[in-house]
């Protein structure tokens, strides 16, 4: 009997040290997302004429952005599952939060993966389309 009593204390005491562990990781992460990086954005012109903007809409297309923000780009829960949780995408229209991006804006947030107020973007893929041109 004690040599189970104290197997139970010690793996008791295991699973103690991995939750603290645990919590620390998560605090250190959760302060590094909240670190706003240092990123220089470029000034850009993005034309707004009738063959960029068709252009716009195919890089929009084969770069699948409507698998997160949905079909129209008003934005859907890409992630909604119990085990993980609830991941919304933003509404990328003229009627979201979105609404008052500069080109600068879009660009640090679509090449960069930052936010217009320095927050970074963690789920968006943005290594993707770094190199993406005007």
């Amino acid at each position: 009997m004690k040599y189970l009593k104290w197997v139970s204390i010690c793996l008791g005491g295991l699973i103690v040290l991995l939750a603290i562990f645990l919590g620390i990781l998560h605090l250190i992460g959760q302060n590094n997302l909240n670190l706003a990086p240092t990123v220089t954005i470029a000034t850009v012109n993005v034309p707004n004429d009738q063959t960029s903007l068709e252009r716009g809409q195919h890089l929009a297309t084969i770069s699948s952005c409507s698998g997160c923000h949905g079909s129209n780009y008003e934005g859907e829960a890409f992630v909604d599952e119990a085990p993980v949780g609830y991941i919304p995408a933003p509404n990328l229209t003229p009627n979201g939060p979105v609404a008052d991006y500069t080109d600068e804006d879009w660009a640090g947030a679509i090449r960069q993966g930052v936010a217009k107020n320095g927050r970074v973007l963690v789920i968006m893929p943005s290594f993707h389309y770094a190199k993406y041109g005007d």
